[in-house]
């Protein structure tokens, strides 16, 4: 079979390394649909490629998606990668065996450093203190103090190291080994390798997961994408891609992986194989240009860069209607690319030579560095059934809660350097007041708001002040990103026109924010729910009633938490967490001083327990972990047994990192009926939980009242409308509606046509001469209302909430907290 090498233009191919920023960028997504309109609402950042045969790097404006300039002198750039501060880029010479850092803003080179031979990629971990380099002919990693611009290590690992990323936290560096078939993983404290793992054919470039879960790698040899579990440290599946892959990139959000697929320099491939990692499948392939090779994903997730080796361009890919906008010319054989949130400068001319020192004879030839290998390309993977991607706006890279996540810190890191008593004093009143905005409380008389301007002026206080320069190089990001924060915060109320409740706990709807320790025996983190090996759900309704049988006069009924994929809307689901397989899970209705009985077993990943809203249970029962009980952990059964009292409209829910197991799904309806039959019942009686959920890109995150956690669809009794039920009754007759708020959002609910009144509160009837008469009733988180009226007119009538943002389904009208009332004769 006919020989042919990998690694580049001429019979070689290139990668690239791309690390998610994770503390310092921001972008707002924007609607673009072709350059011009790019020009008219511009994404700031700059592009960076190394264009190997070129012996070049093309630098490209990302809001107008032009060529800035060119950068010369470098000989054989193989790859490059920014600096997580955007200030600086790091690229490697095959040529020379050299890597070079770049100044962002001048253009100017401000150092070399010497590697082992034949670089291949350069990646950096997420502080930007270090630098990792793979030596394809060495089969070394050199490791780089970027500080001292000088290497501190070189690191024995597979044969024929290539590309490498480093985890989110940076404590490992994983290193994809081509001619091996193994994935090296690099401890970074110590900087020795502690695993080498065995994956297939020729993998060539590895992306971590955001959340340090995965590491997926491209399988060239076997035309696949392959998946390690972190943790374990084992080859959990593959998946067929196009041919021949080469460079990988998780997409911001974690939902996707995006490869692109170069194929060989006589036959290339043309695509970009979008796998969701929900399903680990292909779900759509889109054509990017001749030889795809390179790929990252600015930090919004919504464009994606792709170098066409073969083609000496980049195809700029809008993945919200997944189509390339526009495709950039470069040097020849783009490889290595890397994406700068810093704004592009420009430049004095348009070509800038860089003062690169050059040897006086190479060590060899640089191809040394790209193997000869089989061309072994298979079919490309069928696509016909591809369900596209869906919408992928609106993820504007890092939060609020995030980025208080990564200052909070920062700040200890900085707590830890020496400085000024009068410095020490203002930190620790800053780390005060972000650990109370994170535990989702405000200072007496301030809201976040004005909680993040006195931390903004502090900052600028302390910056004045002598520090080191790594500590000032930290406040400086801190600053920039508080910065940020206040702007998005304000961004955020002026699109929504709502107040950030859950910051302000003197509000009557005050919720705790989204850090750890938030719920007793809980904490989470904002991520989404994971959906994998999640099944559908089997049933199509929630709040039926849940069957019982009588053991010696015990009403015993039998809960499971589990998760499923739950349907809230024609063409929309979400990753449930539920009772017995519904959202509401099952009524519980028996009559007051009946014993009851629940056997319930806990089917979920974390542990749980499960409260009984205003019922009057013994203290054992109430479900509250860490004071009456133990969680209960995944597998375990748990009994609950009380008499039933009072008489009322109540609810049953998760009381474990309840804001998110909550809004899960984890919450039912639980109906007590008095002994004596009522002498005139309503002719109809219906339970409505209303509650809010998160779907961004087709992912389910918990919906909370902060920024970055606004929910964008509501349900009645876990469907939004049109899905949501109608009522039907006939002139005369009278009905009765038990509303039970069991999100995180007041939902003032007003009827069309007719007025109500308010019969029960939170289960306790009100007295006839007290009720009132009224057509719209706030219903507040916990709270429960039954109403009554007496339909009077035909037609069809609405009973909606009445803020009219929880009235549509993701900014669409109608939607949501709809039920339609059919009244006939």
């Amino acid at each position: 079979m006919r020989k042919i090498r990998l690694f580049c233009a001429s019979r070689r191919f290139v990668f690239i390394t791309a690390v998610i920023l994770l503390f310092s960028i921001w972008a707002l997504p924007i609607a673009v649909a072709s350059p011009a309109s790019a020009a008219n609402d511009p994404i700031q950042g700059t592009i960076w490629v190394a264009d190997e045969e070129g012996n070049s790097i093309t630098v490209i404006d990302a809001g107008t998606n032009q060529v800035i300039t060119t950068l010369t002198g470098i000989e054989g750039p193989h790859n490059l990668q920014v600096s997580p501060d955007g200030k600086t880029v790091w690229a490697v010479s095959g040529h020379d065996s050299t890597a070079l850092q770049i100044d962002t803003a001048t253009y100017a080179l401000l150092g070399t450093v010497s590697t082992g031979n034949h670089p291949a990629h350069i990646i950096l971990t997420p502080d930007g203190k270090y630098a990792y380099v793979t030596n394809a002919n060495d089969n070394t990693i050199s490791v780089i103090d970027t500080a001292a611009m000088k290497s501190v290590a070189a690191i024995p690992v597979g044969e024929f190291p290539h590309g490498l990323r480093p985890s989110p936290d940076g404590q490992w560096v994983y290193v994809a080994n081509v001619n091996s078939g193994t994935l090296s993983v690099i401890d970074t404290t110590a900087n020795n390798k502690v695993a080498d793992i065995e994956v297939g054919q020729r993998p060539v470039q590895v992306a971590f997961s955001p959340d340090s879960k995965f590491i997926y790698f491209s399988l060239n040899g076997e035309n696949a994408l392959g998946k390690v579990d972190v943790a374990t440290r084992k080859l959990v599946g593959k998946v067929d891609v196009g041919v021949g892959p080469v460079q990988v990139f998780v997409t911001p959000d974690n939902r996707y992986v995006l490869v692109a697929n170069q194929g060989t320099e006589s036959s290339p491939s043309t695509t970009l194989s979008i796998v969701d990692t929900a399903t680990f499948a292909v779900v759509r392939t889109i054509e990017t240009g001749q030889g795809a090779h390179g790929v990252v994903v600015e930090p919004s997730g919504r464009y994606a860069y792709v170098t066409n080796i073969y083609g000496n361009n980049v195809a700029v890919i809008d993945l919200t209607t997944q189509e390339v906008i526009t495709t950039v010319p470069t040097g020849s054989a783009p490889n290595g690319i890397s994406f700068s949130p810093l704004a592009a400068s420009p430049a004095l001319s348009s070509e800038v030579a860089l003062a690169v020192a050059q040897p006086n004879e190479p060590t060899d030839a640089h191809a040394g560095h790209h193997p000869a290998t089989e061309d072994t390309a298979t079919p490309v993977p069928d696509t016909s059934t591809d369900t596209g991607m869906g919408s992928m706006s609106g993820m504007g890279g890092m939060d609020i809660n995030t980025m208080m996540q990564q200052m909070s810190t920062m700040m200890d890191t900085m707590m830890s350097m020496n400085m000024s008593d009068d410095m020490r004093t203002q930190m620790e009143q800053m780390k005060s007041m972000m650990d109370m905005m994170m535990s989702g409380s405000t200072m007496p008389g301030m809201d976040m708001n004005t909680m993040m301007q006195q931390m903004s002026t502090m900052m600028d206080t302390m910056m004045s002040m002598n520090m080191s320069d790594d500590m000032r190089t930290q406040m400086e990001q801190m600053k920039s990103m508080m910065d940020m924060m206040l702007s998005m915060h304000a961004a955020e109320a002026t699109a929504t026109q709502e107040p950030m409740a859950g910051m302000d706990m003197s509000s009557a709807t005050a919720t705790p924010g989204a850090m750890t320790g938030m719920d007793m025996g809980g904490g989470h983190s904002m991520e989404a729910i994971s959906s994998d090996g999640v099944p559908a759900a089997t049933k199509d309704i929630g709040g039926q009633p849940l069957e019982y049988q009588v053991q010696n006069g015990v009403k015993v009924f039998n809960l499971t938490a589990e998760p499923v994929i739950w349907k809230i809307l024609d063409g929309v689901t979400v990753t449930a967490w539920t009772y017995n397989g519904t959202v509401p899970g099952p009524m519980i209705r028996v009559t007051e001083g009946d014993r009851v009985r629940i056997n319930f077993t806990n089917n979920l990943p974390e542990p749980t327990t499960i409260h009984w809203h205003g019922i009057d249970v013994p203290n054992a029962m109430d479900g509250v972990p860490g004071v009456t009980q133990d969680a209960i952990q995944p597998g375990q059964t748990f009994t609950y047994e009380f008499t039933a009292g009072p008489v009322g409209t109540f609810m049953y829910h998760s009381h474990y990192d309840s804001d998110v197991q909550v809004g899960a799904g984890l919450y039912a309806p639980f109906i007590i009926d008095p002994k004596q039959p009522v002498p005139s019942a309503p002719d109809v009686d219906a339970t409505l939980m209303l509650s809010e959920w998160r779907v961004v890109n087709g992912q389910t995150f918990a919906a909370m009242p902060m920024s970055g956690a606004e929910p964008n669809y509501f349900t009645i009794n876990g469907k939004a409308y049109p899905a949501t039920e109608t009522i039907n009754v006939k002139v005369g007759q009278r009905v009765r509606l038990r509303l039970i708020g069991i999100g995180q959002f007041i939902h003032p609910m007003h009827l069309h046509g007719m007025a109500f009144q308010v019969v029960a509160i939170d289960g306790y009837p009100v007295p006839e001469a007290a009720r009132q008469t009224m057509d719209t009733l706030s219903v507040a988180p916990g709270e429960r209302y039954d109403i009554e009226f007496t339909a009077t007119k035909t037609g069809t009538w609405l009973f909606h909430c009445h803020i009219l943002h929880h009235v549509t389904n993701d900014g669409a009208e109608p939607g949501g907290l709809i039920l339609a009332i059919n009244v006939t004769e």
